[in-house]
């Protein structure tokens, strides 16, 4: 009886001790088919070049191109990207899945030039759609992350625990009855009550290319993506010191 506990637990140990990810498919109906790359708490990297996922019908791939950009391609449609970074040609060497679901593609001094901010969203697996949505699935099976057309969602609240960035196109915010949205946009913060514009930074010729939430309760826009001299500055809050914790956004648009 011991000995064949002993094998059992070898076998389910070796049905778990696989390698960073596992490619798996989920069948179910039509745009809702997607292929995954599941999480086992290591980390792995892709260098460019990759083709990292291919949604079920062929139709869209993940790809970490030869200029460093990450894109989601239409083959159907001469390879048209539906979603990119926008890192191509800015020194990206590699996209990093970080054992914490967490995504980031560094540059050659292993810098951080793009993020996706999913470490602390519960991420298991990264799954490419049949309709070319790219997303990232919690533990439960629920979408924490997704990008598609240019815009990745973080729908929660940000503390000053820790100093948050952003980069690219990316919804800081939503409004827990999803109405409402913060925005950083083509070098722009904008403010959207449920589709109407109701503010933004209206900074010129996109100049901010990185924002940052810091622990002292500001939030800034940087002109550069590496460097966080004050004179990279274009825009600020000027909360510091006001007593801010966090930055939420509430379901009246405040």
């Amino acid at each position: 009886m011991k000995t064949k506990l002993i094998l059992l637990l070898i076998v389910f140990q070796a049905i778990f001790a696989v390698d960073l990810y596992s490619q798996a498919k989920v069948n179910s109906s039509n745009s809702n088919e997607y292929n995954s790359i599941a999480f086992f708490g290591r980390e792995n990297s892709f260098n460019k070049g990759t083709t990292i996922l291919q949604s079920p019908n062929a139709k869209f791939r993940l790809i970490f191109g030869d200029d460093g950009n990450l894109f989601i391609a239409n083959m159907n449609s001469h390879g048209n990207k539906i979603w990119q970074t926008n890192t191509a040609n800015k020194d990206a060497q590699k996209f990093v899945i970080q054992s914490d679901g967490n995504m980031v593609i560094c540059n050659t001094s292993n810098k951080e030039i793009w993020v996706s901010n999913s470490g602390k969203l519960d991420v298991n697996q990264i799954c490419l759609y049949n309709d070319g949505s790219f997303t990232a699935l919690s533990l439960g099976g629920k979408v924490a992350w997704s990008a598609k057309e240019g815009l990745q969602i973080d729908n929660k609240a940000w503390n000053t625990n820790n100093d948050q960035f952003w980069y690219g196109n990316v919804i800081l915010l939503m409004s827990p009855n999803k109405k409402h949205t913060f925005v950083f946009k083509e070098g722009n913060l904008i403010l959207y009550q449920e589709v109407k514009y109701k503010w933004s930074t209206d900074l010129n010729n996109n100049l901010a290319k990185k924002v940052k939430f810091d622990k002292a309760g500001n939030l800034f826009l940087f002109d550069d993506l590496s460097d966080e001299n004050t004179e990279h500055i274009v825009w600020s809050s000027n909360s510091a010191g006001k007593e801010g914790e966090a930055l939420v956004l509430e379901n009246d648009c405040k």
